[in-house]
């Protein structure tokens, strides 16, 4: 399924200038969250959302057959149940960060794992992919772990984020690129498939790289926020922080106008 650009990243995120880092020196990329009541925006944003579980075609067909063609009563009974925290935390911060790879850090990412879901239920394996294929040099994959905190205010989860990054086998990643090509090959998108086959070559083998993310509601982030929090020595991992006030009133918002 193919993404737009949402309206929203353009006013979302916010690079901060402070210096943060963690206890062993590697530097923290922290994004501030901004506010914005845009109505159109907000609803755009919502629908961008509930197109990672049901294409606007099966929201279509879906309604038709159950709902007399009532799309927002089809969302409501059989996409998006009654809203809680540990349903829809982990889910908003992994598309928030799908988002951020593609559209701020400019790779692909792929967006199948939670396509025909519910938001309570978590999937398995690594949280997410990008990748970017080049025409000259090795071509790039990224493998990210992404922690969720949208009623907290530490940053500390972000320690298990970057352990669960770099300790994953080649196995684990190989499961993952194999997932996201048997799904692209069979919902008959071969452009995708294709160059996720290109990533599993092993006559041109990609640079790998892992990342570790952390989305928290909080109005400041520094390096104090990160005491304890070590990579290995010889591992490398890039990190980010995105932080922001009531992000989960922000999550469940646009979960409920994602209904309308």
């Amino acid at each position: 399924m193919l993404f737009t650009r949402p309206k929203y990243i353009d006013w979302f995120l916010e690079k901060t200038d402070s210096e943060v880092k963690i206890e062993s020196g590697e530097t923290v990329s922290v994004f501030r969250i901004a506010h914005l009541d845009d109505d159109e925006k907000l609803n755009e944003w919502a629908k961008h959302i509930l197109r990672h579980y049901r294409s606007d075609a099966q929201i279509k067909s879906g309604a038709d057959a159950n709902c007399g063609g009532n799309k927002s009563k089809y969302i409501s009974d059989f996409i998006i149940k009654p809203i809680e925290k540990k349903d829809v935390s982990g889910d908003f911060g992994e598309i928030i960060f799908c988002d951020f790879l593609e559209y701020v850090l400019d790779y692909e990412v792929p967006r199948y794992k939670k396509l025909n879901t519910l938001p309570s239920n978590p999937t398995q394996g690594i949280d997410l992919f990008g990748f970017k294929l080049k025409t000259t040099g090795s071509n790039e994959v990224v493998f990210m772990e992404v922690k969720s905190r949208l009623a907290s205010k530490k940053f500390n989860a972000v320690g298990t984020s970057i352990a669960e990054s770099i300790n994953r086998e080649d196995t684990h990643r190989a499961f993952l690129l194999e997932n996201a090509r048997l799904h692209y090959e069979f919902a008959s998108d071969m452009d995708m498939t294709g160059k996720i086959t290109l990533l599993q070559s092993s006559d041109k083998p990609p640079l790998r790289r892992t990342m570790a993310g952390i989305i928290t509601t909080a109005d400041e982030c520094d390096t104090n926020d990160f005491i304890g929090v070590k990579i290995e020595t010889g591992k490398t991992c890039k990190i980010f922080a995105l932080h922001g006030l009531e992000l989960w009133k922000l999550a469940q918002s646009l979960y409920e106008r994602a209904c309308l």
